[in-house]
């Protein structure tokens, strides 16, 4: 597994780099880093390969992204926790797979306007 932070913008009129710079000045967690493709930032959170490194990797960053919701919602600053589940991660099943959000992370996940996208990627046995 491999657990990312993206933070994009909408709004053409904020700076998206110059709110990247205060955040990466005062958070005290990793550096957010300008994705190539997509316009935005990614810092990497995760690569364990316990669901349960990444819950507790996850506290940090939405603690701190939840003290600036409101100033990345006038803003129009996105945050989005990107959860990469790779075949090699579901070993014991393709059939499914169960990560557990625990409540009190998808309440901080909540009140901090983050969004959280699972990307199940299929293993060589996948079929159409």
């Amino acid at each position: 597994m491999y657990t990312v932070i993206r933070v994009t913008c909408d709004d053409p009129s904020t700076d998206l780099n110059a709110w990247v710079d205060a955040f990466n000045a005062s958070s005290g967690l990793p550096r957010l880093h300008e994705m190539r493709n997509n316009g935005g930032y990614v810092a990497e959170v995760c690569r364990e390969p316990s669901w349960d490194a990444h819950v507790r990797a996850l506290a940090p960053w939405v603690e701190r992204l939840r003290g600036s919701s409101r100033a990345r919602e006038s803003d129009g600053v996105t945050a989005i926790v990107d959860v990469a589940v790779e075949p090699e991660d579901r070993r014991e099943s393709v059939l499914s797979f169960d990560l557990k959000l625990p409540v009190g992370l998808l309440a901080d996940l909540s009140e901090a306007e983050i969004s959280c996208v699972f990307s199940v990627y299929p293993g060589d046995d996948a079929t159409d």
